[in-house]
């Protein structure tokens, strides 16, 4: 958890200035008890990065913004580019020239948001920070039918109050309906079944 909050944190444009301190205070505790745990053979190079990580988002914002993931998945494009077996790099420009409009950032939109009254986009976190489940709402209206959770609380197990990253453990009972209008709803949420209760929490790329 201590990993994987920290990264959830540095990973987000919203949550990685306000609270870097705290993703480098878990960081920091993560390498030195994954030592205790799996001995010093696990202090790799990698691993004594990752206490340097915080640093990094410091300079040049949220993970995303210096990643090598988006690079590293287009490799499989520019393999396909590839005909022959001599010249690679005549091959790759001249399939590239033939692309018009080439982006490599792809044609999805981060920020697209699908807002629906059935499973699994009808959980969303509304400003006044309530869970609630849409029941009733018809694309392009401003106004939809929804029902409140009557008893959310942070989870645990997080190594911080996890309501701070709009994580929250639910009850099953979502019984207070209201009508809200579309635009009080800014955070879809991820909601599966834990124990007795949901586990809700916000898609990592929306935040």
């Amino acid at each position: 958890m201590l990993l994987h909050t920290s990264v959830q944190i540095l990973a987000s444009e919203k949550y990685c200035k306000s609270f870097l301190s705290v993703a480098k205070d878990l960081l920091g505790r993560f390498v030195r008890e994954s030592e205790l745990v799996y001995g010093q053979e696990i202090l790799t190079y990698n691993m004594h990065s990752l206490k340097h990580l915080s640093d990094d988002v410091s300079v040049h914002g949220a993970l995303d913004n210096f990643s090598a993931f988006p690079f590293e998945n287009f490799m499989s494009r520019v393999k396909a580019f590839l005909r022959g077996k001599n010249r690679h790099l005549s091959q790759i420009v001249r399939r590239l020239s033939e692309i018009s409009n080439f982006e490599m950032k792809g044609e999805m939109n981060r920020k697209s948001v699908i807002i629906s009254d059935k499973v699994p986009n009808n959980c969303f976190l509304t400003r006044s920070g309530k869970v609630c489940l849409i029941d009733k709402y018809k694309s392009g209206e401003a106004i939809a039918i929804v029902r409140y959770c009557r008893s959310q609380k942070p989870c645990k197990w997080y190594p911080f109050d996890s309501s701070e990253l709009n994580i929250f453990l639910c009850n099953k009972e979502f019984n207070v309906t209201a009508s809200v209008r579309i635009d009080v709803l800014p955070t879809k949420l991820l909601y599966f079944p834990f124990r007795n209760s949901f586990l809700c929490m916000p898609l990592c790329h929306l935040l």
